[in-house]
């Protein structure tokens, strides 16, 4: 962790403790930080201004060995792409009681074959990269739609600003689909490396 406008190593603090192969982190709305770290997610709580890594706690197990990305809404729902098992799996907010007493998981869309990327966007729908192929998950009901074809796999990062364009980090570098008010869509030809 490196507190805001630091650069240099020496400030930084490492959190995380048990870890084996991290390969997802990220960060909900109060400041608590999730880690996907082989087929667990662990959380460590953000208390009176600062990470409690003593109290790092695992709230899932069972996930895919490989890569793990993770996303937080803005309700605190915490979103996996687990790649290995090819699913996406919501769980719900993971500061409720009820998950650290088995709360169950929710799996969403389905027929992926990889996703390796996930981001939420500021309506709370989830968006995965699965291949050269982008979806966007309807949250609550979870149905999930093509939105673009093309991307340059493998997709390793995606985010959403609140215009409703996507970051795509792939293969050859960051790109970015704009969103289009005409259509009502992403312009999937009109993206630009950056």
């Amino acid at each position: 962790q490196y507190p805001a406008g630091t650069t240099s190593p020496a400030s930084g603090k490492v959190v995380g403790s048990g870890l084996s192969a991290p390969t997802g982190v990220a960060v909900d709305g109060v400041g608590n930080l999730y880690i996907g770290d082989s087929g667990n997610l662990y959380i460590i709580p953000f208390v009176s201004g600062a990470l409690a890594t003593s109290q790092q706690t695992k709230i899932a197990s069972g996930l895919g060995t490989g890569n793990l990305n993770l996303a937080v809404d803005g309700e605190g729902d915490l979103f996996v792409a687990d790649e290995a098992n090819k699913q996406v799996v919501e769980i719900p907010n993971p500061q409720t009681e009820l998950l650290l007493q088995s709360y169950p998981r929710i799996t969403l869309g389905s027929g992926f074959t990889g996703p390796s990327a996930i981001a939420t966007d500021s309506s709370g729908n989830v968006w995965v990269a699965d291949g050269a192929n982008l979806f966007e998950i309807t949250i609550p009901w979870g149905s999930s739609i093509k939105v673009a074809s093309g991307l340059q796999s493998p997709v390793t990062g995606l985010a959403v600003d609140p215009s409703g364009s996507v970051f795509v980090a792939g293969s050859n570098g960051l790109v970015w689909v704009p969103y289009s008010t005409t259509t009502g869509s992403l312009n999937i030809n009109s993206q630009v490396l950056l």
